[in-house]
This record gives structure tokens, C-alpha cells and sequence, in this order.
């Protein structure tokens, strides 16, 4: 090819002369290739160009195959710098009711290494670990018995991300399993600044639905019709709740899917009305990415 970094770049991103030569200058271009034909320039080189090319046009993701294989040292030294210097959207996940596990974990690497997203797994119960179910019970219950503790919890995960050199503080959302989608809620009810909050399989009720004025983002809660834990009554005081807080609401429905649905292990525990439902946390799943890119970009 004939064209020569400095005239694709300029052309391309319509540039004045100087901040082609600095733009390039800085990838590592000195004024005299800056000039030369693409063709005779390295294959190196030639992908720092189009990297270049690819930072100019802001991605907030970047997905590379086998970098380097077609990138040279400079290139990639470039790159990663780019990266370390944008702020990232960051995402608060609560785990399932009975404590941490891989399910969660297994979320919050999804969500950094698909999105691109720093992501913050929240212990609530405490021990790195799922808990006995005989154990559950005293555990769990302070915070289902008291909404304002619940919030404090989950403010203090929100302080964890929010401390991360790459969390953009203005863009933060809270995503929950089972009561971790409840302490999302609450989190929202209490006023954090969150953008998105989605709650999966997430009990729905709380002591102070007049809170709810306080949410200031975009609300999406995905319900098994077939949860016994969130009965047809829930989701419609859930509702009014929502409308009388006038939130930007939104809840899913899905037919056929029971409790604990985007949990492929649910069915371990052999309990009536738990089990993973792969059609639903799959569709859930994109409902959440659907959100995500409306409200946080």
C-alpha cells in the first residue's frame, strides 16, 4: 500500500498535520517513517498503525486475537498503557443467600473479562464459603430482619470496588443472586449512586418501600414464575413500590424457571422449587448486557 501513516491516520480521523505527527510520534514513529509507504514498513509496525488507528475511535472494549502474534514490543507497551489509563465501569456482585461460592465468582469474571468491567464480589455472610444450611438461618436472618444493616453491608462492598485505581465512580452498577439481589435493591433504596441494579432470582420485599424514591437508576429484576420464594403477591407489591418511586423500573418474567435458575449446582441442594434452568440464565443474562449498554455506555 502506498499510503503512509501520517496520510491514513489524517485522512481517516479528518486531523490537522500536527496532531497526526504527535499522535504518531508517540506510538514510536519517527517523522522519517512517519512518512513511508505502509508497505515498507514492518508487520509490526504496520499493527501499531492500526492500533493507533483503533484507539482513535475510543472502544470501550477490546477483544484481540493472539496480540502477540501480529503486535511488536512497542505496540504493546502502548496498548496496555492505553488501557491502564481508562477509567472502567465498575460492578458490585452479591452472591446466593447461602454464602460465597463459584457461581458468583464465576460472574464477576464474566462480567470483567466479557465487558471489560472491574468487578467486586461482596461476601455478606462471611467465610469465603457456602454455609450449612442448619447454619443459614442465623446467619441470614439479621439482615432479612433489618434493611437499614443490609445496606450498611453492601455500602461497604460498594467502598471495596469503588477504592480500585480503575473504577470510574460515576458509573457503578450492583448485580445480585438470591438475597445478594436483595441487598442490590437496598443498596439502591438507600441511595447509592448506582446506575444499574439487577437482581436475579432476588427476593423482592423490603421494610421501607418509601425508600424507593431514593433509587436513581435503572432497575431490572429477573423472577422465575415458578419461584416459591418470590410469589405472584411479592412481585405486585414489588411493582407498586416501584411505581409510587417513581424508578425507571423493569421486571422479567420467565416462564418454567424456578428459584436459584442461573445456578447450574442449584439442583445439589434437593430442595422443591431450586433449580438451574439454563434457557432463563441465558436470557437473563443478555436482559442484564441490555441494560448495561443503555445506561452505562
Amino acid at each position: 500500500d502506498k499510503a503512509t501513516p501520517e496520510a491514513f491516520i489524517g485522512e481517516t480521523f479528518k486531523l490537522p498535520d500536527a496532531r497526526v505527527r504527535s499522535l504518531l510520534a508517540a506510538a514510536g514513529f519517527s517523522i522519517e517513517k512517519q512518512a513511508r509507504p505502509m508497505s515498507e514498513l514492518s508487520f509490526g509496525q504496520r499493527a501499531r498503525v492500526g492500533l493507533l488507528a483503533l484507539r482513535l475511535t475510543e472502544p470501550n472494549f477490546y477483544l484481540m486475537d493472539e496480540p502477540t502474534n501480529h503486535v511488536d514490543i512497542p505496540g504493546r507497551e502502548t496498548l496496555e498503557s492505553e488501557i491502564l489509563e481508562h477509567d472502567a465501569t465498575g460492578v458490585l456482585v452479591s452472591h446466593e443467600g447461602p454464602g460465597m461460592d463459584d457461581h458468583a465468582k464465576s460472574r464477576a469474571r464474566r462480567i470483567a473479562s466479557e465487558l471489560g468491567y472491574v468487578a467486586f464480589v461482596l461476601d455478606y455472610i462471611g467465610g469465603g464459603t457456602r454455609v450449612d444450611m442448619s447454619e443459614l438461618g442465623a446467619k441470614l436472618g439479621p439482615l432479612m430482619a433489618d434493611p437499614l444493616k443490609t445496606r450498611r453491608v453492601g455500602q461497604a462492598g460498594l467502598a471495596v470496588l469503588t477504592a480500585q485505581p480503575r473504577v470510574d465512580t460515576t458509573r457503578l452498577a450492583a448485580i445480585g443472586y438470591c438475597f445478594g439481589g436483595t441487598m442490590s435493591l437496598e443498596l439502591a433504596r438507600g441511595g447509592a449512586p448506582l446506575k444499574a441494579v439487577v437482581g436475579f432470582h432476588s427476593g423482592l420485599g423490603t421494610a421501607r418501600p418509601e425508600d424507593a424514591r431514593n433509587i436513581t437508576g435503572s432497575v431490572l429484576v429477573c423472577i422465575g414464575a415458578e419461584d416459591p420464594m418470590i410469589p405472584p403477591e411479592q412481585r405486585i407489591a414489588f411493582e407498586e413500590e416501584m411505581r409510587a418511586g417513581g424508578v425507571d423500573w423493569r421486571m422479567n418474567l420467565y416462564g418454567g424457571a424456578a428459584h436459584s435458575f442461573t445456578n447450574p449446582a442449584a439442583g445439589e441442594m434437593g430442595m422443591a422449587g431450586i433449580a438451574y434452568h439454563e434457557a432463563t440464565d441465558r436470557r437473563s443474562w443478555n436482559a442484564m448486557l441490555e441494560l448495561f449498554g443503555e445506561v452505562l455506555g
